[in-house]
C-alpha cells in the first residue's frame, strides 16, 4: 500500500491553473456545428395556437396544370365573293 501523500496525488485531479473560469470540454457535449435532433412535443409546445410547424404539416396539393394553349386559328377562308377567276389586270 502506497503511503498517504502518494495516494492522494494520484487520486486527485490536477487543480486548474488560476484564472480559468470555464470548464475544460465535456466528452457529453455535443462538438459545435452538429445538429441536434428537434424533439416534436418541444416543437409543437413552442408553436402552440399556430397549427403544426411547416416541417410536420402534410405537403399541399400540387397546383392545378396551366390550362392547355388555344389551338391555333385556322388559315382564313377567303369569302365567296374573292373566289371568283377574275380576268388579270391590263396595268402592270
Amino acid at each position: 500500500m502506497p503511503p498517504p501523500e502518494e495516494a492522494a496525488a494520484v487520486s486527485a485531479p490536477p487543480p486548474a491553473p488560476a484564472g480559468t473560469l470555464l470548464p475544460g470540454p465535456s466528452k457529453w457535449q455535443k462538438p459545435a456545428g452538429t445538429p441536434v435532433p428537434r424533439i416534436r412535443g418541444l416543437l409543437e409546445a413552442s408553436h402552440r395556437g399556430q397549427g403544426d410547424p411547416p416541417s410536420l404539416r402534410p405537403l399541399p396539393p400540387p397546383p392545378p396544370p396551366p390550362p392547355p394553349p388555344p389551338p391555333p386559328l385556322p388559315p382564313r377562308q377567303l369569302s365567296v365573293k374573292d373566289t371568283v377567276p377574275r380576268a388579270p389586270s391590263q396595268f402592270p
